[in-house]
């Protein structure tokens, strides 16, 4: 005959063991990305700042930003390579391979961008460059001038991902993209960077897609302090790098995030 004791206890202890594996399971999708080591960044290319690449950055500065040098420093000249990071942009390539990403950054002077080059002949650049596996690649000093986001440069460091296009559902799930979208490699190392660089630079206050940047030029914009451009007409409509991977690395990011301000501003 069958003891209803021993099946009662079997069913319990069935339940426990389902409401533990849930528990496990919880902790593991709660589980967040951690800071990058920074013994992990790739330093094997440098963007070079050559006498002409300074003077040409030099005289971006100026014409750009001249007018909010003068406000915060008493002077409208150039302060210098260094500037304090108050913004994170994340942008993509719009270039499939990290070869020849690398080919673009390093000519100290803008080509084949002549929408851009009416207003400063300065080379394009970033920080940091995020390739599809992840590896994650320093460019030059993380606190070093870069025109990479009209309005922006004086204060914003900037990752770009090899890539062209946003990631996909499939590739939020991990599988292997084909046709030049972001990858879930690449969310996980902007994540872990921008926690690093949150760390190392508390007073980083705005993280926004390229996409985004006109955003900051709404005053009620919690960003709009930051941005500043002299030349009204000079503007770019982006989209880069994409919705679905904004949202990926912002749901990483909600607990350093400030909650209804779309992911735009940290905690």
């Amino acid at each position: 005959m069958n003891n209803p004791e021993k099946r009662n206890i079997s069913i319990i202890s069935v339940m426990l063991i389902f409401i533990g594996m849930c528990l496990i399971g919880t902790s593991c999708a709660r589980q967040k990305t951690l800071p990058l080591d920074p013994a992990k960044i790739d330093h094997s290319f440098t963007i070079g700042f050559t006498p002409e690449r300074t003077q040409l950055l030099k005289d971006y500065a100026e014409a750009h930003y001249g007018d909010y040098y003068k406000k915060s420093t008493g002077s409208s000249e150039w302060p210098g390579l260094e500037m304090k990071p108050k913004v994170i942009v994340l942008h993509f390539t719009a270039i499939p391979t990290l070869e020849g990403t690398f080919k673009v950054f390093t000519p100290d002077t803008l080509t084949n961008r002549p929408n851009l080059s009416t207003s400063g002949k300065a080379n394009v650049g970033v920080q940091f460059i995020v390739d599809q596996d992840g590896t994650v690649y320093q460019t030059m000093p993380d606190n070093y001038f870069a025109r990479h986001c009209i309005g922006l440069n004086h204060c914003a460091i900037g990752f770009e991902n090899v890539g062209m296009k946003d990631i996909t559902g499939s590739g939020l799930r991990g599988k292997p993209q084909k046709n030049g979208e972001l990858t879930l490699a690449q969310v996980k190392s902007n994540v872990a960077l921008i926690r690093y660089l949150k760390n190392k630079y508390p007073d980083i206050e705005i993280l926004i897609g390229h996409q985004e940047y006109r955003q900051l030029e709404e005053p009620s914009h919690p960003g709009y302090k930051y941005f500043y451009e002299t030349d009204p007409g000079y503007r770019t409509e982006k989209s880069d790098p994409g919705d679905r991977f904004l949202k990926a690395i912002r749901n990483e990011l909600d607990d350093i995030l400030k909650p209804g301000t779309h992911g735009q501003v940290f905690d």
